[in-house]
């Protein structure tokens, strides 16, 4: 009986461990990033970066470092936000980032 319930955990532990994966792969899938979302919509509105500011932006939010680093931290904020949740905490948000912050 021991072994079948040992049995089970381990699989629902893997299955999460390989449905994390395939979420955050997902959604990595589409082209470009935050950064360059907020780049074209400053630019629509007029605004002009220029590169080192767009090179900050995507240091400061991580986007910079390899994809495996950047899947672990997002795991861990994850389930950070699972053991705090509380009704009405739909967890985090990107930072509102203006061309100030970077600089």
């Amino acid at each position: 009986m021991f072994n079948v319930v040992a049995n089970r955990i381990l699989w629902a532990c893997l299955m999460m461990a390989a449905i994390s994966v395939v979420a955050f792969t997902l959604i990595q899938l589409p082209p470009g990033d935050f950064v360059d979302s907020y780049v074209n919509h400053k630019q629509q509105g007029g605004v002009v970066m220029t590169l080192d500011e767009v090179a900050e932006m995507r240091r400061t939010l991580g986007l910079d470092r390899p994809m495996y680093v950047q899947y672990f931290d997002w795991d861990r904020r994850r389930r950070a936000r699972a053991i705090s949740a509380s009704p009405g905490n739909t967890g985090a948000r990107f930072p509102k980032l203006s061309a100030n912050d970077c600089r």
